[in-house]
């Protein structure tokens, strides 16, 4: 169903990304995690810390050092829900 889904919290100078694994719908796993920061609004983004489950010789942090708050965790199942479908079988495509 999904394969990735993102959520961006972002502030004028700075943002956390947090990428997580839908494997199902009760199986949901953090892929990745970048910090990134900026000098002013005129400059690009610049990685400042980052986990990879994946890439572990590119990240400067563990998985432990990530923090999962309910927010993010409620806005992860937002996005799960909002994407659902409830209709009858003779619906279906």
């Amino acid at each position: 169903m999904f394969s990735n889904i993102s959520v961006i919290i972002a502030e004028d100078l700075s943002r956390k990304i947090y990428s997580f694994y839908v494997e199902d719908f009760n199986k949901i796993w953090l892929d990745w995690y970048a910090y990134e920061s900026r000098e002013s609004k005129r400059h690009k983004f610049v990685r400042v810390q980052y986990y990879n489950r994946l890439e572990k010789r590119n990240s400067n942090l563990l998985e432990e050092d990530v923090i999962l708050t309910d927010d993010i965790k409620n806005a992860i199942e937002q996005k799960i829900f909002s994407s659902l479908q409830i209709k009858k079988w003779s619906e279906r495509e």
